[in-house]
């Protein structure tokens, strides 16, 4: 019996390998369905709690960037109503009102002596926001008056005290609206332009500029130049002052001028002027200094 025993346990220790192989291998070989099917059953619960519980929307920060100074435009508006109104009969009112903008650094009027008649700012948005290279901000308002038909366009130089105050930081001056397509001054102490041929295009790109002469102005302008005129027209009387933005041969000069209007005011405007220089592998323009913006700086280039 017990030599019949130790013969039969050899045999059933084969069966029973036998039988965990044959197992075993009949599990290796369903489980890439059994992972396909768990697979299914995952993406179905996935499915279904999509559909009871929605996924909470992801909400997009705004852009970084400067934040929307009111009181600066605000300043920016009033100073140009009281800038752009007047009544030759009573002077002393538009005086009175631009003396709260104005300090003793200024011509009397903020550089502007108006003419006969009067003139009334019908309604006034601000239209554009820019930084200068000179620091502070540059607001243009535009500028619906009683006398013209279509808007001004009033480019108003401001910067802020230590204190946090509000100031005028210069003369103003008239440019052509912003481009729809996209989309400064320099300080007492700037390098004055000593060049002859550089002082020349600026004068004569100035005066083609104030008259709206967009022909004459042409010539004048850098190749990726883009100009917006000014709606109201002025005559050029006088360049008193020009220097360089970033010392000598940089890539702006700033004009202070003296312009007269078809009715005999007489405006001090300041206007930022690109400059460039055109190599002379030009063929259209050949060498020489060029215009690349006039105080409205193309936002495409």
């Amino acid at each position: 019996m017990s030599t019949a025993r130790k013969s039969s346990s050899p045999l059933k220790d084969r069966l029973n390998k036998v039988r965990f192989s044959a197992r075993h291998g009949r599990f290796r070989a369903r489980l890439p369905r059994y992972a396909f099917l768990a697979f299914v059953v995952f993406m179905c619960a996935a499915g279904i709690r999509s559909v009871l519980v929605p996924p909470t929307p992801v909400v997009t920060a705004p852009p970084s960037g400067s934040p929307v100074d009111f009181a600066e435009q605000s300043f920016a508006l009033a100073f140009s109503q009281a800038y752009l109104s007047y009544d030759s009969a009573h002077p002393e009112r538009r005086e009175e009102a631009i003396s709260a903008f104005a300090s003793s650094g200024f011509e009397l009027g903020a550089g502007f002596s108006p003419g006969a008649g009067s003139q009334e700012v019908r309604w006034a948005n601000v239209a554009q926001v820019q930084r200068p290279l000179l620091g502070g901000v540059i607001i243009t308002v535009a500028a619906q008056l009683s006398t013209a038909a279509q808007p001004v366009y009033l480019s108003v130089p401001i910067d802020r005290a230590k204190s946090g105050a509000i100031y005028l930081a210069g003369y103003p001056s008239f440019v052509g609206p912003p481009l729809s397509t996209t989309g400064s001054a320099v300080s007492e102490n700037g390098e004055p332009v000593d060049d002859s041929e550089v002082t020349s295009l600026v004068r004569r790109a100035l005066a083609n500029y104030l008259a709206g002469d967009a022909e004459n102005l042409s010539a004048d302008l850098a190749d990726a130049a883009t100009v917006t005129l000014p709606t109201n027209r002025l005559r050029l009387e006088s360049v008193d002052q020009l220097d360089w933005v970033d010392g000598s041969g940089g890539g702006a000069v700033v004009a202070s001028i003296t312009a007269t209007d078809p009715v005999g005011g007489v405006y001090t405007l300041r206007y930022e002027v690109g400059i460039g220089r055109v190599s002379a592998a030009d063929p259209r323009l050949g060498p020489g200094w060029r215009v690349t913006y006039v105080q409205t700086i193309s936002q495409r280039s």
